[in-house]
């Protein structure tokens, strides 16, 4: 509800204000370099060095920890603002040239905007360049004398890409200067320095801009202006210092700067420090408000005896964990351990009881140091015992791209911490690895760290299970047997710093030794009260594109991860059963692997060849059964995948195939099923989770809603249900029994050549139509696979007359 929203809001408030109970004033200001003429533009880049401007100087600088300033560009163009993309490129706005360039990384310089409907631009000031590539930028004559002005107006402005067009977004302000982002890249923040107000403007898809709105006054003149990733406002007011703000406009602090602030970036490998430009000098303000923890508490790997926290300090540190079972009291504590800066700690505190709830705090203190602090107190629960009730999450496709907001997902992560739930499990798309444009283990690590940042906010209290993605880059076709690769990598930062389950006297899983990995922690098991929980990997295992290929017999659990699933399935003695996996095993003939039950009844799934013809024992040999029959005739319950980007609730005999909603999305309206061939079942937009309440008797399903802010007038209330349903225990019924009960089922959708139907058992069928969309009869029979190779493309109902029910299907023909 709003409550929730505006609980956020404060929290970031109090994230800001407070670290170890100090004001950010209380951290030290430190001047990084001097005596230059008039600093600005700082921006990080992608080598981990900062560049600044001394655009009196004509110069451009480089600093780097170990070499210092040095000199990067001269003459510069009295280079003002400075951004990079995600390729490394720097983007240059040349104040005196009077220009936007840009310097790509071989060196080599390309002028992007010189001319507006045949004008000089005016000063080129300030630069920001957005995840896709487009470039905004600031406009305002403070770099030319007044009678060389030929442009009446100063303008915000666009650069598109993909055609070097240059568009004018705002002409409404009298001195544009600073420009940012919102970390969700759904806001444009501009300054216009004059009267110092701040203003904000949504984004449209095409990358132009809604009207403006006043976001804040401040009572100075201002220049720079940044975000940080709660979406709080750094703005450079001028000898005011920065001025900072919540993202609804509230001043929550201030830095002091002792020279005229110019503009600000921020820095360093954990994007903890504030560069600051300021007069004659440059400066860096340390902001981290979890010091001297980057990462903090975040629990996994829960058994009936233990659990695991993972957190990373900056400082080399001395810590232990007291805990016990009652709040506030702690009975027992871990043994001292020794943490290195900039290294995660991996700690299992291990001796504890099942099924317990277990309060527990970390001390820690600087090595050297006398006494130890207390960081607030969390709590978890071991292992439910067979017959408790317990409820668990689920999320999947954060994604945090261009399509995403931060607030939804925050909004989805307190809506998780207000379940109380046991733990939850993110079905992949995360990090994205696969996705970004450069591949290196630095960027793929930054990934890793940004979903840290959020997973953080509610891992101390909930444990987490991570699914691979698609796009985490932990994809079988990228190895090629050397440790140098995007495979590698990404497993490799994974581990580094998120602690999946790994086999044991709990967990069964994967037990093969990777090369340069060890083990791989992506396929496992578990049971949790009266459920069996089981996590497969569809991807170490495809070794060959699909979508390249186009064969989806390609996509593969592999030989040893479907033995494993299927003795685990088959020796299991739960009442239920849960499956999680990114995406089903085969899916849409394009090779991605889209789709739901519509697809299932193919290839690895399904056992199926497109045609509809059996291809399950020719591709693989010597395996028992396809993966649906696989689980239909173990009582699975529940198979969540993610992938699709919706709430879909689908019925495949026995088996829900439920499809996860994306937890974080801009976009509420849009669901894109039809797209990937889904015709059948409950199909919702997101952005939500899933909670799912087990009990004794049944299982709950609930699909909570998230939004960046509630809109009472389009019924978006943050926290409410928008669907929701009850299924019991299958355990001790026949498959004829249960498929009795199942509605009739047709596929594939859409279909090229032929249809299949499926009725339930206790029915006879007595006549099959197809009607197109204006009511005309193109086919009518009693044949349970029909040939639909002759029909034209487009959208048809199918009629299924059966002794005791009317079926009526919707059915896509594209050939």
């Amino acid at each position: 509800m709003k409550r929730n929203f505006i609980i956020l809001q404060l929290l970031s408030i109090f994230i800001v204000s407070v670290a170890n109970g100090q004001g950010v004033n209380n951290w030290l200001l430190h001047k990084v370099d001097s005596n230059f003429l008039f600093t600005e533009g700082p921006c990080w880049n992608n080598d981990d060095q900062l560049l600044f401007s001394d655009i009196n100087a004509n110069t451009i600088y480089l600093w780097n920890q170990s070499s210092g300033t040095t000199v990067f560009r001269n003459p510069s163009g009295n280079a003002n603002g400075i951004a990079t993309d995600v390729y490394g490129n720097l983007f240059i706005a040349q104040q005196g040239s009077r220009k936007v360039s840009k310097i790509d990384t071989f060196g080599v310089e390309t002028t992007l905007a010189v001319l507006y409907n045949g004008d000089s631009l005016n000063s080129p000031n300030d630069i920001v360049v957005k995840s896709n590539g487009n470039i905004y930028f600031t406009d305002p004559p403070y770099g030319i004398s007044a009678g060389e002005q030929q442009l009446s107006f100063c303008g915000v402005f666009l650069i598109l890409p993909s055609n070097d067009s240059l568009v004018l977004l705002v002409d409404s302000l009298a001195k544009p200067n600073g420009i940012t982002f919102s970390p969700d890249e759904q806001r444009l923040y501009v300054c216009n320095s004059i009267n110092g107000k701040v203003y904000y403007y949504e984004l449209k898809p095409d990358g132009t801009l809604k009207p403006g709105k006043l976001f804040v006054k401040v009572n100075s003149e201002i220049d720079g202006i940044k975000t940080d990733l709660e979406g709080n406002v750094y703005v450079a007011a001028a000898f005011n210092g920065i001025k900072i703000y919540s993202p609804l406009g509230i001043l929550i602090d201030s830095i002091a700067v002792p020279e005229k602030t110019t503009n600000l970036a921020w820095g360093d490998k954990y994007r903890n420090t504030l560069y600051i430009t300021a007069g004659t000098s440059v400066y860096s303000f340390h902001r981290n408000p979890n010091y001297p923890f980057i990462l903090t508490e975040l629990l996994s790997r829960p058994t009936d005896l233990s659990i695991t926290l993972n957190m990373m300090p900056e400082e080399n540190i001395e810590m232990y964990i007291e805990y016990g079972t009652q709040s506030g009291s702690y009975s027992s504590q871990t043994p001292v351990i020794t943490g290195t800066a900039n290294v995660p700690i991996v700690t299992v505190i291990s001796g504890l009881n099942p099924n317990t709830k277990y309060y527990y705090r970390v001390r820690h203190r600087k090595q050297g140091s006398v006494s130890y602090l207390s960081r607030s107190e969390y709590s978890f629960c071991t292992q439910k015992s067979g017959g408790s009730n317990f409820v668990f999450d689920v999320h999947g496709d954060p994604h945090l791209d261009g399509g995403s907001n931060y607030t939804t997902y925050y909004n989805t992560l307190q809506h998780t911490l207000d379940d109380h739930p046991d733990f939850f499990i993110d079905l992949g798309d995360n990090f994205m690895s696969e996705k970004l444009p450069v591949l290196t283990y630095s960027n793929i690590e930054k990934r890793m760290l940004l979903l840290r940042h959020f997973y953080d906010k509610i891992g101390h209290s909930v444990p987490l299970y991570l699914v691979i993605g698609n796009h985490e880059a932990e994809l079988g076709w990228l190895l090629d047997g050397t440790s140098d690769n995007e495979a590698i990598w990404a497993a490799n930062a994974r581990k580094k710093y998120y602690s999946n389950p790994t086999p044991g006297p709990f967990y069964t899983g994967d037990t093969s030794v990777q090369p340069y990995i060890g083990l791989r922690e992506t396929y496992y098991s578990w049971t949790w009260g009266d459920a069996l929980f089981v996590v497969l990997d569809p991807y170490w295992f495809t070794t060959v594109k699909p979508s390249q290929s186009k064969d989806m017999w390609d996509w593969t659990l592999g030989e040893d991860q479907y033995q494993w699933f299927k003795q685990t399935l088959e020796s299991s003695t739960s009442k239920y059963k849960f499956v999680f996996c990114h995406q089903i095993i085969g899916g849409d003939t394009l090779g991605l692997g889209r789709g739901g039950i519509e697809h299932v009844p193919y290839y690895e799934m399904g056992g199926l060849n497109a045609d509809s013809s059996l291809g399950f024992a020719a591709n693989r040999p010597g395996w028992d059964k396809p993966i649906h029959q696989l689980m239909q005739d173990n009582c699975v319950n529940i198979f969540f995948h993610g992938h699709d980007h919706f709430y879909g609730k689908q019925n495949l005999d026995s088996v829900i195939y439920q499809e996860v909603p994306q937890p974080s999305v801009q976009n509420y309206t849009n669901t894109i099923a039809a797209d990937f061939g889904y015709v059948q079942g409950v199909i919702l937009p997101s952005a939500g989770h899933l909670r799912i309440s087990v009990s004794d008797t049944t299982i709950s399903v609930e699909y909570v809603r998230s939004y960046h802010a509630d809109n009472p007038g389009n019924g978006w209330i943050n926290g409410q249900i928008s669907d929701s349903y009850t299924i019991h225990t299958c355990v001790g019924a026949s498959i004829e029994q249960l498929a009795s009960t199942e509605e009739c089922q047709v596929f594939p959708n859409p279909a090229s050549t032929s249809i299949n139907i499926i009725i339930p058992n206790n029915r006879e069928l007595q006549q099959i139509e197809l009607i197109d969309i204006i009511g005309n009869c193109v086919h009518k029979g009693r044949s349970l696979l029909m040939d639909v190779s002759a029909i034209p493309n487009g959208l048809y109902f199918l009629i299924i007359k059966t002794s005791k029910t009317t079926f009526e299907k919707k059915i896509l023909i594209n050939h």
